[in-house]
């Protein structure tokens, strides 16, 4: 039997998944695998559904994911994954997947702006430059945790207008708004008030002008690929304010994991 090969998109809120094996693909997703996430309950779960699933001594596993960046953060994740059974591992960071997926072997500038928000300068490869990527105590503006805090600041000091609260709080209790503030997890707003941008269009806006006067008002870059959920949901915003900073937005994609695979040959050739 051949090995299965499995790829991962690993973002802030949720990873996505595709097996492979003996040319069908299998795709699904399954919570965040970012690191600040790992714990010894978090290995426990993830050990028992994985060996459930897999013989994982005849699966490759490539997976990409946020807050991977780092060297020594791949390191902890492929011992990680190598702990609960993978014998087989490589890990990128999620720039990597959105670089592939949306440039493949060409170079040029790419941003994602999902959970979280960051610009980087993509060779064709690798990662060359990288401008953001603070965080979302330090930066992450124009994303849905951006957005998120922006609604949430407003609440609390009662700058919301009537409709927007009455919106709000019929999606989300009082008593979850605060459990947000606690874990810092307005990316959630993001995802609750979607379908309402019209309605809370002056947070999309700030956030998203942010997003420029802080990565792209060099004006060394005039195109960009963008990646991500809120960019894909805000994507008119973005092209529209992008003019204002003579920069055009070639491509935009929600989920880069069909891509990603089409694209892996790349990095195994």
């Amino acid at each position: 039997m051949s090995k299965i090969l499995i790829i991962a998109d690993g973002g802030g809120t949720t990873t996505n998944w595709c097996s492979l094996q003996e040319g069908r693909r299998s795709y699904f997703s399954l919570e965040s695998y970012h690191p600040s996430f790992w714990n010894s309950e978090f290995e426990e779960r993830i050990k028992a559904y994985w060996n459930s699933k897999f013989k994982l001594s005849e699966v490759e596993l490539i997976f990409f994911g946020a807050g991977c960046y780092r060297l020594d953060k791949r390191m902890e994740a492929e011992e990680m994954f190598k702990r609960i059974g993978f014998t087989d591992v490589s890990v990128l960071s999620d720039l990597h997947a959105a670089g592939f997926s949306s440039l493949g072997k060409q170079s040029g500038w790419v941003a994602i702006a999902g959970t979280g928000s960051v610009l980087f300068n993509w060779s064709g490869s690798d990662v060359l430059e990288v401008v953001g990527g603070k965080g979302r105590e330090l930066g992450d503006e124009g994303s849905g945790h951006y957005f998120g805090k922006l609604v949430f600041e407003a609440f609390e000091s009662n700058e919301l207008e009537g409709d927007q609260l009455d919106l709000l709080l019929d999606r989300i209790s009082k008593h979850d708004l605060e459990v947000l503030k606690i874990d810092t997890r307005f990316s959630e707003l993001s995802s609750l008030l979607v379908n309402d941008q019209g309605l809370f269009s002056e947070f999309h806006e700030q956030s998203i002008r942010l997003f420029f006067d802080s990565y792209l008002n060099s004006g060394s870059v005039s195109h960009i690929q963008m990646i991500g959920g809120y960019a894909w949901h805000l994507r008119l915003v973005f092209s529209k304010i992008a003019k204002e900073y003579n920069v055009k937005i070639d491509g935009v994609i929600n989920e880069p994991i069909e891509s990603l695979v089409d694209q892996i040959a790349l990095f195994t050739e």
